[in-house]
This record gives structure tokens, sequence and C-alpha cells, in this order.
């Protein structure tokens, strides 16, 4: 270990104070750290530390702590205190009163060689000759030698006693401010203009759901005031903030709870502070719960509200009386309706506003009613300011005091005219429904019809002669045992079950069930019934009545019976129809195997004969052949047609969206030798998307323009136009034809042929029509009728117009959707 030169003469001790002198005249030689001039240079520079510094502390240096501290911790002990510094002594014997306090502290510095800090750390010492209870802050510090071990522990002191104190004498005064806040359950607030932030109590956090956290910006607070509220509140706060507003806050609004939506009315009061700059730097204040008070006031104001508009409704009029039932002082009500001046209705003036036949007996009793402290209810006549007569009731009462005494008379006039001339009415009314029910009562009894009636609740009342002539019951026979009686058995369920509906629903009631007449037989009754309501819409009564149907019932039956006959023999039909469609296709099957193989060995045996033997035949012979062979091929192309238009009936019918324009071009493409050959021209315009049968629509389109070619007018080229447009509802033509408010595609194909004439425009779509004769032009007359049952397949028509030698037009409609 390095030793400091003997030299130094204790210069880290100058200036030491009296601690240092103590050090500098002690005699070291015999303590646990030898001389001065030994100690390692880590020792003096610890000591000069510690004994140059204003802060209280102290070292413990080496094994045996030898304990040094300087005159500010000295003074700390107090003028008597009872640590007189011995130098060389370990800290155990110099501090061993408080020894169990600081050795552990010391001894966790030397183990892990890290600071510790204790704040206001409670060491009761012997201090100005009494133990005190002295507060320190304390920090522990390693000190390392110059081989880097731990070679002692400074310890730097702070008493903290007058601030624990004054803490503790703060904490005394939040908690009684706080118990007086809880006590008058007051909510507090603190706000900081310049920071925005706002703190508030747990009281108040609660009222607006603020969370628990200190301190939150004001807006979020302000959120939380009812919405009719807020803007009064913002404007009071920011006129508390101006200087010139005197800095005070006083107001009252209502709170609405965020989450649970509850209402806080509080009485707010609060003041804000100001800088020499009047600058506010501080707004706090309290509120206070008034809830209670507020829907209290309310309440009252509710009270009266309706009291008042209780009055009004019945057209009242509140006046009071003196104890002794006289009228006095301003009374403005009474003045309004009768127009009396003030004059006028004091004491008992009132009374010549009465009408003169109701004034005295109105006198007598209110007099009556004054002396026994009654109740006074009347009805009399009153003159109003217009001159007429009202008719009121009176109803007035007496106030008391709290003696039993009689403070004043309260009373209201309600006006009761309507009610009177409605009363009046109703008698008068009374009187014409008695004769209209009369009058009801002798025309229905004199009806062969059953007529009858009930209340709303659905109870027969009243039945006509032509019930009790039927069934031969009495009224006493119906009351007891029920209208019901004469219902069929099968019937009844079926019966109240209607009836019921209707009068819960006030629905008409209309039923078919057999009643029983006074022979026994039952015989089938349509029944009606309808409500009766007044001008509100409300039932007062049924009327019904029951008709005789058993004679429409037998024709109905038998129409039925004829009607089940007939339909009979349709099915029939369809089945013989099914029998024949099913003839056709096995025709059609015949056709296309059995006759057209023998119809092919003529063809092949009549062209092998001109082929081999023409020479060897006559010219007649020859002629005969040829005509056999070009029969042959007609029957061929007939047995095509043929089979081409029965497909077309029971084809699969596949719809697929397809342009027409596609097909339009595989058409055009299967023409092109003929149009070649023809000289022939085509001119296709706009084509649109649309649903079709793609392989039936092209053998459409090839029939039409096969004709088209076939009929055009000898030494002129043919030309071919095609067009197609969207069109709804436009077809002045076919209106009986299309369905209303469906699109359909108009395609329309026209050429420059023969034409044809206008009288044929229908019949060139049926079956085998020919409108030139064979030997001019060829064909079966089966390609038209394959076109128009291939549009029919498409749930479409087709229109034909012609003019000769001018060209023919056809016009296709067909459905632009499915």
């Amino acid at each position: 270990m390095k030793v400091a030169s003997p030299q130094l003469k204790h210069h880290f001790l100058s200036g030491g104070g009296e601690m240092g002198d103590l050090i500098r005249s002690h005699d070291w030689s015999n303590s646990a750290i030898g001389k001065p001039e030994t100690w390692p240079q880590s020792l003096l520079t610890s000591l000069s530390i510690i004994l140059h510094s204003k802060f209280p502390t102290f070292l413990c240096w080496g094994p045996k702590l030898i304990c040094f501290y300087n005159d500010a911790f000295r003074l700390s002990l107090g003028q008597d205190g009872k640590y007189p510094f011995i130098p060389g002594r370990p800290a155990e014997q110099t501090l061993d009163a408080i020894w169990h306090v600081i050795k552990p502290l010391l001894v966790q510095v030397q183990d892990t060689g890290e600071a510790i800090l204790h704040e206001d750390l409670l060491i009761p010492i012997f201090k100005n000759n009494i133990m005190e209870d002295v507060y320190w802050t304390l920090n522990f510090s390693p000190v390392y030698d110059e081989a880097g071990d731990k070679a002692g522990v400074i310890a730097t002191c702070n008493e903290t006693t007058d601030k624990v104190k004054y803490l503790k004498e703060l904490t005394s005064i939040n908690d009684a401010l706080e118990f007086a806040i809880e006590g008058t359950e007051l909510g507090t607030f603190d706000y900081n203009p310049v920071t925005n932030k706002f703190s508030a109590n747990a009281r108040l956090k609660e009222w607006f759901g603020l969370p628990p956290k200190a301190e939150i910006e004001l807006q979020h607070a302000i959120a939380a005031i009812a919405q009719n509220d807020r803007e009064k509140v913002v404007d009071a706060i920011q006129k508390t903030l101006n200087f010139s507003s005197g800095g005070h806050y006083d107001m009252e609004y209502t709170i609405v709870h965020p989450l649970t939506k509850k209402e806080t009315f509080v009485r707010a009061k609060g003041r804000a502070w100001f800088t020499e700059q009047k600058i506010a730097y501080r707004f706090n204040g309290t509120l206070q719960d008034v809830s209670k008070e507020v829907r209290a006031r309310k309440i009252m104001e509710i009270s009266e509200q309706r009291f008042l508009a209780a009055i009004a409704a019945v057209k009242g009029f509140l006046w009071t009386n003196t104890p002794e039932g006289k009228m006095a002082g301003e009374q403005p009500a009474w003045a309004i309706l009768t127009g009396q001046t003030y004059e006028e209705y004091q004491g008992y003036g009132w009374a010549n506003a009465v009408h003169p036949d109701d004034a005295q007996p109105t006198v007598v009793a209110w007099n009556e009613a004054v002396q026994e402290r009654k109740t006074f209810v009347f009805e009399h006549r009153i003159k109003l300011t217009d001159g007429s007569w009202g008719q009121f009731s009176i109803r007035a009462r007496p106030i008391l005091n709290d003696d039993g005494s009689i403070r004043e008379w309260v009373g209201v006039h309600t006006d009761i005219t309507e009610q009177k001339r409605a009363e009046k009415n109703q008698q008068i009314q009374q009187q014409i429904l008695f004769k209209s029910q009369q009058k009801f009562r002798l025309l229905a009894d004199s009806m062969l019809q059953h007529i009858w009636t009930s209340d709303t609740e659905g109870n027969l009342n009243y039945f006509n002669q032509s019930v009790f002539d039927f069934s031969g019951l009495t009224i006493e026979e119906i009351n007891k045992d029920g209208w019901i009686q004469i219902v069929h058995p099968d019937d009844k369920e079926g019966n109240i079950n209607a009836w019921t509906k209707s009068v819960t629903t006030g629905e008409p009631f209309l039923f078919e069930h057999r009643f029983r007449r006074h022979d026994g037989e039952y015989r089938w009754q349509l029944s009606r019934a309808i409500p009766q309501k007044d001008a509100y819409g409300n039932i007062q009564m049924w009327v019904g009545t029951s008709t005789d149907i058993e004679d429409q019932k037998i024709f109905t039956n038998q129409l039925e019976k004829e009607v089940k006959e007939r339909t009979a023999q349709l099915e029939q039909k369809n089945i013989d129809l099914e029998k024949m469609n099913k003839e056709l296709q096995s025709f059609a099957y015949i056709s296309s195997h059995d006759l057209q193989e023998p119809l092919r060995k003529i063809q092949t045996f009549a062209s092998r004969i001109l082929e081999k033997e023409y020479e060897n035949l006559s010219d007649n012979g020859k002629d005969q052949f040829v005509r056999m062979r070009k029969a042959a091929e007609r029957m061929q192309t007939l047995i095509d047609d043929l089979l081409a238009y029965s497909h077309t009936n029971i084809d699969e019918r596949k719809f697929e969206i397809v342009n027409l324009g596609k097909i339009m071009e595989e058409v055009k493409s299967d023409f092109a030798e003929e149009f070649q050959q023809a000289g022939a021209t085509i001119e296709i315009g706009k084509m649109y998307d649309i649903p079709i049968i793609p392989f039936q629509f092209r053998q459409l389109l090839h029939n039409l323009i096969s004709n088209s070619l076939k009929f055009s007018i000898p030494g002129q080229s043919p030309h071919i136009q095609i067009n197609s447009e969207m069109v709804t509802d436009d077809i002045p033509f076919a209106k009986d034809i299309i369905s209303h408010h469906k699109t359909y595609c108009h395609i329309s194909v026209s050429d420059n042929g023969i034409g044809f004439d206008k009288g044929y425009s229908k019949k060139i779509f049926e079956l085998f029509q020919r409108l030139h004769g064979r030997e001019a032009y060829s064909g079966t007359g089966i390609g038209l009728a394959i076109v128009k049952k291939i549009i029919e397949n498409h749930h479409g028509f087709i229109l034909a117009n012609g003019v000769i030698n001018k060209g023919a037009t056809f016009d296709i409609y067909i459905p632009a959707n499915l």
C-alpha cells in the first residue's frame, strides 16, 4: 500500500476546523491505522473532502471502521451531543446509540460496492440533553484505495426533521380539509390556464366520468357537461379568466356521466388568480351536488304548469276570496271573464255578473259554504264580455293557516257551455236514434231475408221476424240457448271462428252455413255483416243479413258436376293429342329412315340408267327418266323440310346470350358461293346480345336469306339488308301480341326481290304454302313455316310485308331478356 510522504505534515488537515485540530493533536501511534504519515492517499483525500464539506459527513475506514466526522456533523448533534469525538475509535463505539441503524447500511455498501440512499429515515438521538426523533436523508458511498479495493465508506447526512414535521402538519391540514370537503360532499377542481391541465378530487371525477390519473386537459371535463349547458359554461370560464371580470365564478349546470348517462345538477363556485401582469395562472373552486333541490324545483314548476294547463284545458278561471267570503284585491281572471272593473267586483259585486235567475241561489249557497267551512260546488250562468251567457261550474275550497284558521278561499270557474250544449244535442240524437231504430225494425220485420244486429262485442241483440218464422223459435228460446242452435253441427265451429275474427279485427263478416228450418230441414244461407262506425271510426254496432242460397247451391253443384265431366273430356283429348304427337314422331322417324332408303335407291338406279343406258333410251324414255329423278329430288327435299319442321317443335331449347352479329357472319360465310354466283350483296347493321337458341336462329336466317336469293328478280343483283334495334311497348301494330313493359330486339330482314301481294302476309307462313309455281321457283313451301316455328320457340313473333317487284321485309321481334 502506498504511504504518504512525511513532508506532508498533515496539509490535508489544513482548515479542517475543530475536527481537523483534534485529528492533528491526536497520537495515532497505537491506533489501528497507524500514524498519519503512513496513511494511504485515498484516506487523506477522503478526510480532506469530509473536513472541508458543509454537509454533515462521517467516514468509516478500514476493517475496524475507524470513524471520522466533520464539524457540520458535530453541530447536527446539538450543543450537548452525546457523541464526543475521540480520534481513532471505531464507529461502533463512536456512534453506539445509532449503530443498530447504520451498521446494516455500512455492511451493505462494503458487500455490494454500490451506493445507497435513504430519505427521511427516523434515527432517534440524544440531542440537546434529550432523546429526540430526528429524520435524516443518508447517502452511503464506497471509498476505494489505490489498489482498487473497498477501503471505507463515506456517509453524507442531511437532517430533514423540520421538513418531515412540516409535511406531517401539511398532511394533517389536508386531511382536515378533505374531511371538511367530504363532510360537505363537495367536488374540488384546480385548473392551470397556462398548461391547460385540470385536476380534481375523486368525487368530481366520478361525477364527470374522468379517469383516475392526476391531471387531464380541460376539454375532457367540458365534454361531460350537458349539451345545452356546455356553451354557457365555457363562456363563464373564459370570462372568469379575464382580469376585468374580477375572477369570480358562480353558476349552475348539468353533468351527464358518459357511461351511465346519470344526470347530476351542480352549483359551481370558484375564483381565478392573476399575476402582476393580470394574466390568470390558476383557477380553482368547488362543485356542490344540488340535484335534489333542482329536481324538487322542477317538480314544483311542472306541477304548477300542469295545474295551470289543467285549468286552461277546461277553460277555467281562478279567483280568490277573503276568509269571510268576499272578493277583494286584483282578480284579473274574473275581470277578463266578465268585463267587470276592480270596483264592480269587490265584496259581493261579482254577483251582478251572474244571471238574475241564478244570482240569489248562488249567494245563498256560497254563504252556507263559508259558514260551514266546506267545499263549495255549484253551477250558474255568467254574462260574458261579449254579452252572451256562459254556463259554468264552480268549485272553491278554503286554504287554512297552521292554526286551522282560514287564510283565503281559492276557487275556479270552469266553462261547461259546450258540455251542456253537447248533452242537450245528445238527448236530441238519442231521441232521433230511437225513432230510427223503430223504423229500422219495422222495415226489417217486413222483409223475408233474415236481418240481425249485434253490439261491439259480437253479442247478437236483435232478430227480425223472418228469423223466428224460419226457425220456429221464440225470442225466449233464442235468448236462452243462443242463435247458434239453428246452425248445422258441422258448420258451428267455422261459424264461430269467422265471427270472432271479424269482431276482433273489424273486418266484414262473410260466411256460408246451413240453418235448421222449423220442419227440421237444413238450408244453405249466405250471411254477411258490416260494422257501423261513428265519425271517428269507432265501431258502434254490427248489422247482418242471412240470405237463403239453397237453390243457388243446387245449381252450383250441378254446374260443378258438368265442369268435372267437361274437364275429364279435355283430359282425354290431351291424352289423344299426346298419342298423336307420338305417332307424328314415329312418322318423322319412318320418314328419316324407312321412306328415305327406297327413295335413295330410286335416285341411284335412275342416275345409273341415265349414265350407262342413256344412249339406248328413246327420247321419250330419256325424258321420263329425267322427270323421275327430279320428282325423287323434290321428294327428298320435302322429307328433309318435314323433318326440319318437326325437329323445330321437339328439339331441346337451350338459350344462350349470343351477339347476333356473330350468327349473321356465320350464315353470310355459308352463302359465300351463292352470293358470288348471283352477284348478291348483303348489308348488316348494328347487332345486339340477346338470348337465343343458336342453331335454330342460324337455321332461321339461313331460310330467310335463301328465300331472298331464290325469289330475286331475274337480271337484277340481289341486295339483302339486315338491321336490329331495341324497342319497348312501341309496336303499334302488335299491341295484342307483345308483353307489356318488356324490351324486344327488333330484327328486320329485307330484300329487293319479286316480293308478294300484301294479302298473303299471313298465309305464306302456313305449311306447304307456295305463291309461285314449282316450274318457276323450287321449294316445298315449308321454309317460312320453319322460320315462324323458330320465332315462336323464342317467345317472339314475325310479320311479313311485301310489294310485288319491290321486295319483301320480314320483321322479327325477340324478347331481349329471358
